[in-house]
């Protein structure tokens, strides 16, 4: 009920409130862990009390929800936007949601004259968040992980983009951003980039060995899985697991929230998958071990 503004994409749903956004992640595959969601939420803390969530750029089309036959509960004609900024949510500094090519991004504009330094983002519902060593912030949850890069600060200059040198900091729960030197005449992007993980597997003991990325950023995966209900595409190889390893080959789409194709890769005794590569077509081509006297 508190939610003002909701996106859908694959794999993940988003609704903004007055004062955060929610980001919920649903695991891909099926088996036990497919029911599994997590959430977390971005909040700002500190922030101004009467900033203002306002919608951008309409897109064309019209959302109709027709469900169920009380026609006093249906949903008609509800717009859609590109973009969505809380305006002045700290002095000087807006944060708009918006998506790009699927993904779920937000940026932080901060005007002429601003301070960055009141920029604090508090997440809730993480069990835990730590820097990594690339600069990255991993926030991890109980169904999943969200991985938000190093951020980006760059201002414009005349016609050119102008990099700024930018690193997260961590109290807690709480994220700061570090700056580096920038003219503070100009207005000033920082641009938090979100990378998704996910799991892949079934009820069993299933593990990854081995990964390879295509030209369009498609993973392929390899290792071996105990699990009766490994996910699988249609018309792929079934083994009928008896209690032994089979191999795996999975490969999900560029932004890791669905199953291009998956099979099992075995016969009837242990079968492991350990490396994997892919060619420019395409094709995958998978190195492990078989004990398996019927290995297809």
């Amino acid at each position: 009920r508190r939610a003002l503004y909701f996106a859908r994409g694959a794999g993940y749903t988003l609704f903004l409130t007055e004062r955060s956004a929610v980001l919920g992640l649903v695991p891909a595959g099926s088996g036990e862990r497919a029911g599994r969601s997590a959430a977390v939420s971005i909040g700002f803390a500190g922030a101004n009390p009467h900033s203002r969530l306002v919608a951008e750029s309409p897109l064309p089309g019209k959302v109709n929800y027709l469900i169920g036959s009380d026609r006093s509960r249906w949903r008609t004609n509800v717009p859609s936007y590109t973009r969505v900024r809380y305006r002045n949510v700290w002095p000087g500094i807006d944060a708009a949601f918006y998506g790009n090519q699927g993904q779920f991004e937000y940026d932080l504009g901060v005007a002429p004259g601003a301070d960055p330094g009141r920029i604090a983002l508090a997440l809730s519902g993480a069990e835990r968040v730590r820097m990594e060593g690339n600069g990255a912030l991993l926030i991890q949850l109980r169904g999943g992980s969200i991985r938000q890069l190093a951020p980006h600060a760059y201002q414009i200059v005349g016609d050119v983009r102008v990099a700024v040198d930018s690193r997260y900091f961590l109290q807690g729960h709480r994220v700061g951003i570090s700056l580096g030197r920038y003219d503070h005449r100009l207005p000033l992007t920082i641009d938090p980039t979100l990378a998704y993980s996910t799991y892949l597997g079934g009820s069993g003991q299933d593990v990854g060995t081995g990964i390879a990325v295509d030209s369009s950023g498609a993973a392929y995966v390899t290792g071996y899985t105990m699990s009766t209900n490994f996910p699988t595409t249609s018309g792929a190889h079934q083994n009928g697991n008896d209690g032994s390893y089979d191999a795996f080959v999975t490969k999900l789409n560029p932004s890791g929230t669905g199953l291009i194709f998956s099979t099992y890769v075995g016969g009837s005794a242990d079968d492991r998958g350990f490396g994997i590569a892919v060619d420019a077509a395409g094709a995958a081509y998978v190195t492990g071990d078989t004990l398996s006297t019927n290995f297809p």
